[in-house]
């Protein structure tokens, strides 16, 4: 897995490897429940790679 630079500390790009929709939509749908995610979505880059990337932001959520 790779992932994004840490410029922002709110949100990250994880790339991972050999894998599809089938990990990426429940991943998002799950991660979208959480109410300090902010932002979830995923992007596979091109239908030829076998490869997802998924965005995280998170907002500054205090219990």
């Amino acid at each position: 897995m790779e992932h994004g630079t840490v410029e922002d500390s709110s949100a990250s790009t994880f790339s991972i490897a050999e894998e599809e929709h089938t990990l990426a939509n429940p991943a998002r749908f799950v991660l979208n429940q959480d109410p300090r995610v902010a932002f979830c979505g995923y992007s596979i880059p091109h239908p030829a790679d076998n490869k997802v990337n998924i965005r995280v932001q998170t907002t500054d959520y205090h219990h």
